[in-house]
């Protein structure tokens, strides 16, 4: 399986997603997890780099390269049972070959104007990908997220009318996924027990669509995101 995390602006929090679910896959047993990093930036790659040896361990490969990508995906497919990418930040080449490649697309978006208009190419792309391929899965997860402000309220108004699917589980703004991105920890693994809860209910759901379930979000009334 294939799951990548795209998003097309700064501090969307895709490192973030990508990061934490390969950690929490890896720590599952009979599980070989590929943090795959085509982002320039190489921000997962780091976060590797600093993971303590006594925490179950995930191979990074940095990939910034879309021809090398469309390559090399079939034989590293066979080689683990999830290949998590965190992707390029932009419409590019890169992205369109992981839209290509992937099984599954999480969109991180954080709830403000600029974060919804930078996805909307995004969007429209991924759609196209649904059109050819019938398998193929997409969904939004907020991030940095407060259900009980007006402007959370607004952009979950705002993501509906997209037709992409928003996850029930949303990331709230917590110092905790900073703080364990330096350490090369998941939330998982680090001491906030409400951020490793979301977490949990994040890997649930991410369960829930390998397996055909809808944890979704069906409209704002009866949206399901924990306080």
């Amino acid at each position: 399986m294939i799951v990548a995390c795209l998003g097309m602006k700064g501090g969307s929090g895709k490192t973030t997603l990508a990061t934490n679910l390969a950690a929490g896959l890896a720590a599952r047993p009979h599980e070989k997890i590929l943090l795959l990093d085509t982002d320039e930036q190489a921000s997962s790659a780091r976060w590797n780099l600093e993971r303590p040896e006594a925490r179950p361990q995930i191979k990074t490969l940095q990939l910034p390269d879309a021809g090398l990508l469309k390559e090399r995906f079939s034989d590293l497919e066979s080689k683990f049972t999830h290949i998590i990418v965190d992707g390029s930040p932009r419409m590019d080449h890169l992205s369109t070959v992981t839209l290509g490649i992937a099984d599954m697309v999480l969109i991180p978006i954080q709830p403000s104007p600029l974060d919804i208009w930078a996805t909307e190419q995004l969007v429209d792309r991924v759609h196209k990908v649904k059109e050819i391929n019938a398998d193929f899965q997409v969904a939004f997860v907020l991030n940095r997220f407060n259900p009980n402000t007006v402007i959370s309220k607004s952009a979950l108004s705002a993501l509906e009318t997209l037709d992409i699917p928003i996850v029930k589980t949303g990331l709230k703004q917590r110092v905790a996924y900073a703080v364990a991105m330096a350490m090369g920890l998941s939330v998982i693994e680090y001491t906030d027990r409400k951020a490793a809860q979301e977490m949990s209910d994040l890997l649930e759901s991410l369960d829930d669509m390998e397996q055909g379930r809808a944890p979704f979000i069906i409209s704002q009334q009866e949206n399901a995101l924990k306080h």
